[in-house]
């Protein structure tokens, strides 16, 4: 289909924008906090030179489905899978048993092209921070894939019924009524349909518009003006991307989507194409990174989570730079050794590409599953436990908020939150309080004692006796402590206590290659956030009813740190807020843990 396709530079640089706008995004740097809207730049563009090369395809009756299909393999899944072979050895090494089970769905699903629903469904409490996932950005990859599974067959019905004239107002009246359900909805701040096709396809459509509205009207523009109207176009992308706010209360970011969409939509209806590319040198180059823009954006996030994984710091604006020309180093390389000729129909067949493909596919799926399967294969690391343990470990107190079928010791021990809450449940069994001296209640943490809550606690006052009340909390707000002891007073519970955050530091798999005696000595730095918050804790409550998490895992004889490991050199965390067993025993055996929990357990 490629005869009925022009190539356009103007495309390429805005596709260069895009993926500049990722990487830089996915470095953290500051000042392109919409660098994620690259991506829905990249879905304009695709839905309209797919949607392009359909309709001139049908105009001289040349267009088959397989035939496109099978194009689109061509262009994506090749070197698709290189980057995941290379990866898949590097996670083996690198990455701790819950990262490599993290990963090992993410290959199965990138493989099949659904990693957007994966990433959908297990979106939550303990899930993986995106940062240290090397496939997450192949959620794009399922969007557009998923997507083309349906535009063939709409556009064929559209144009079998003689209706490509409506198809526009059909389009239309889809893209619009998309962004205003999910404007009224709030979904553009729900993690889960970030992720989901039908949060999506409107962009897609969007470039399909376009495509549709391109055969029936054509604006003529002086060259001149063209130029200048594409250029303050381009500058326009770059202020959206720049001006972002991420105020979670912001409805920006809806806006923003919209408005990046709208702008894609005109730079491409403004065909912007002439020999500006060919005579300017900044021209040339962001054409350049356009051409290797599918490679750059395969290629970035799994050297900067690799690299992640194992710094003990977070990596400096220098080391980033470094990582960024890397990547853009193998995208050359990968894109004239793997895309450019694989591209090519005959190439394809000659080298039964296809044959290929599908038995490396079938090899990632297993390998996949496997580390799925097996937890994160922990046996690969002295010390370590299968991924699913630590979080068993934490769930396992939900237990105890069951009264049926339970006897009570003379004096509880309320437990008040949510998985930190949990942890410290976890530290009092080690410590060898005993089950029937402890009462779990789930709570969404950051506000006050309510008149609902209170009246909870004081139902379950009256159906045992609650000695103390431990408020496990990483945001607990000091404004309501005053408030919670008087409430908790009025039923009858005189011993309050809160527990403080605690943090691991920035990866917690930077040391799974340290033989004991490393990790003996190996501490981490706790997150600003963490460090600031057990402060104001410290200066707001009460040094009796304040638990301190990072001073009881604090080594006594280097300040602002965290032990990562107990003497035998097991881990102490899960991931990195969570306690393993180990650390909830380490815990427990600190002199000031216990004389914590001695006050809580006496009358």
């Amino acid at each position: 289909m490629s005869q009925f396709m022009q190539h356009r530079k103007d495309l390429d640089v805005l596709r260069a924008i895009s993926v500049v706008s990722v990487v830089l995004f996915h470095t953290g740097v500051a000042g392109v906090d919409a660098g994620f809207l690259g991506v829905d730049i990249f879905f304009v563009i695709s839905g309209y030179l797919m949607s392009q090369m359909i309709l001139k395809s049908m105009e001289s009756d040349k267009f088959i489905v397989l035939d496109f299909y099978q194009r689109r393999v061509r262009r994506i899944v090749p070197l698709l899978l290189f980057v995941l072979i290379v990866c898949t050895p590097i996670a083996w090494y690198l990455l701790g048993p819950n990262s490599l089970k993290s990963y090992g769905q993410s290959l199965v699903a990138t493989v099949l092209l659904s990693n957007n629903i994966l990433l959908a469904l297990t979106s939550g409490y303990w899930d993986l921070d995106s940062d240290f996932k090397p496939l997450v950005h192949t959620w794009s990859l399922g969007v557009e894939e998923q997507f083309y599974l349906l535009l063939p067959l709409l556009l064929i019905f559209f144009k079998k019924y003689r209706l490509l004239k409506q198809a526009v107002y059909f389009i239309t009246a889809v893209v619009l009524c998309s962004v205003v359900y999910i404007g009224l909805t709030g979904s553009y701040l729900d993690s889960k349909s970030f992720y989901l096709p039908q949060f999506r396809f409107w962009e897609l459509l969007s470039g399909a518009l376009v495509a549709l509205v391109e055969r029936r009207t054509k604006l003529e523009f002086n060259p001149v003006l063209k130029l200048f109207i594409y250029r303050v176009l381009l500058v326009s992308v770059l202020v959206v991307v720049i001006s972002f706010d991420r105020n979670p209360d912001s409805y920006y970011e809806w806006v923003s989507t919209p408005l990046i969409v709208i702008i894609t939509s005109l730079i491409i209806y403004l065909n912007c194409n002439d020999d500006y590319f060919n005579d300017s040198r900044v021209g040339r180059i962001l054409a350049y990174v356009g051409l290797i823009s599918y490679g750059l954006y395969l290629w970035h996030q799994p050297i900067f989570a690799f690299y992640r994984a194992a710094s003990v710091d977070e990596p400096k604006p220098l080391e980033y730079f470094f990582l960024i020309v890397f990547a853009v180093i193998v995208s050359v390389i990968t894109y004239k050794f793997i895309e450019t000729p694989l591209r090519n129909k005959d190439n394809f067949k000659k080298l039964k590409t296809g044959l290929v493909l599908c038995i490396v596919s079938l090899i990632l799926v297993c390998i996949g599953m496997f580390f799925h399967f097996s937890g994160g294969v922990p046996g690969r690391f002295n010390g370590y436990e299968n991924a699913e343990e630590g979080i068993k470990y934490n769930e396992r107190i939900r237990e105890l908020s069951k009264i049926k079928d339970r006897s009570f010791d003379e004096a509880v021990v309320l437990i008040y939150g949510n998985s930190f809450a949990r942890d410290f449940a976890n530290v009092l069994l080690e410590a060898g309080v005993a089950k029937n001296s402890i009462f779990y209640l789930e709570k969404g943490l950051g506000s006050c004692i309510d008149d609902k809550q209170k009246k909870i606690i004081q139902e379950l006052q009256l159906s045992f006796d609650v000695s103390t009340f431990v408020y496990g909390s990483h945001n607990y707000r000091i404004d309501c402590y005053e408030r919670d002891v008087n409430a908790l007073r009025e039923v009858g519970i005189e011993k309050m206590y809160v527990v403080g955050p605690k943090h691991f530091g920035y990866s917690v798999d930077a040391y799974v290659h340290s033989d004991i005696s490393e990790r003996r000595t190996a501490y981490a730095t706790p997150s600003h956030t963490s460090k600031n918050a057990d402060q104001v804790f410290k200066e707001g409550l009460p040094t009796s009813a304040y638990i301190s998490m990072l001073d009881l895992l604090a080594p006594p004889d280097v300040n602002g740190v965290v032990r990562l490991f107990n003497q035998e050199g097991n881990p102490l965390m899960v991931d990195r807020v969570h306690l393993t067993r180990d650390g909830a025993e380490f815990i427990a055996t600190n002199e000031n843990a216990i004389q914590f929990i001695q006050q809580m357990v006496s009358h």
